[in-house]
């Protein structure tokens, strides 16, 4: 990378940092976001930036202190990070259960404390564009101000020919950019839970294909993915935190981008926790049982008591 124009930025996703205070945590998820900082900081060269495409926390969509607690250790990191939600930071698809999805009022949770839900910003005559996924298909107000505000900067990118590379949480299409709606798994299935709301996911796949977007990157399925499908590259950046049945590897990606290319890499985990915790699974709010928390303040027990009182 000896061009001035080169440089190198990191992607992490769905580092799920929960909360000894919760009903349920997972030391291992935050242990294994430790290890993960240890190889950034081995880096060489190191990153420009970072972006996190989501998934920040355990229960962000209904914590306030775990969104304020993983926004106060991101801030003491050494390098500029930019970061968009995912479904466990400010609630999912419209599809999900009642006190799981995004509303306007979980969107007003999240940016109570992280301020946006989106980024935009130029490097090296690049523009970098991340979005809220999970607004697609919600009916709010902040719908329809996100595509007004993503079919500004892809006028943008066309008028002034810019690079733009795209992030965002959900997988931004299944097989094809373009598929039709019968051809993709529905959406109470494993594989369908992955997706964005299909009518979104064709305005957006053609809004990527007139600006001749260079990628769009996800997280969202935990696993590692690098394919060029019509002309859209779609890449998917692995979990920090934990495995699923169908994943194998935890680790991030380093993006070595030049005038003419961008080489994505998978980076594993060199190690990873296996420390045991407490709780788990997809509780009601009403039924958490909060007396498992290892920690307890006042201030977060009124919470959870604000907390279970809004969902009894």
């Amino acid at each position: 990378m000896n061009s001035e124009s080169s440089f190198r930025f990191v992607q992490l996703s769905d580092i799920h940092i929960g909360s000894a205070y919760s009903y349920h945590f997972k030391p291992a998820w935050v242990e294994n976001f430790k290890q993960c900082l240890k190889q950034l900081k081995n880096l060489s060269p190191q990153p420009e930036f970072i972006i996190i495409t989501g998934d920040l926390t355990r229960d962000g969509n209904t914590h306030l202190w775990e969104l304020r607690a993983v926004l106060e250790w991101l801030n003491e990191l050494p390098y500029k990070i930019y970061t968009i939600p995912g479904n466990h930071d400010v609630g999912g698809r419209p599809e999900t259960a009642k006190e799981s999805r995004l509303t306007q009022k979980s969107l007003s949770h999240f940016l109570s404390v992280f301020r946006k839900d989106h980024f935009e910003f130029e490097y090296k005559g690049v523009q970098f564009i991340g979005l809220n996924s999970f607004l697609f298909a919600s009916k709010t107000v902040a719908e329809e101000e996100q595509w007004l505000w993503l079919e500004s900067l892809k006028s943008k990118c066309i008028r002034e020919n810019r690079r733009s590379f795209w992030f965002m949480h959900t997988l931004p299409f299944w097989r094809n950019p373009f598929e039709e709606f019968e051809t993709v798994p529905q959406f109470d299935t494993s594989d369908g839970y992955r997706l964005t709301d299909h009518a979104s996911q064709i305005r957006l796949m053609k809004m990527l294909q007139e600006c001749k977007a260079d990628f769009v990157a996800n997280g969202h399925t935990h696993s590692y993915l690098d394919r060029t499908v019509d002309g859209i590259r779609q890449i998917t950046c692995p979990s920090t935190a934990f495995l699923t049945e169908e994943t194998d590897t935890l680790g991030f990606l380093v993006y070595d981008v030049s005038p003419t290319n961008v080489i994505a890499t998978m980076h594993p985990l060199e190690i990873t926790s296996d420390i045991v915790g407490f709780g788990g699974g997809i509780v009601n709010v009403a039924l958490r049982d909060y007396s498992l928390a290892q920690k307890t303040s006042a201030e977060i027990a009124k919470e959870i008591q604000e907390l279970k009182a809004q969902h009894s």
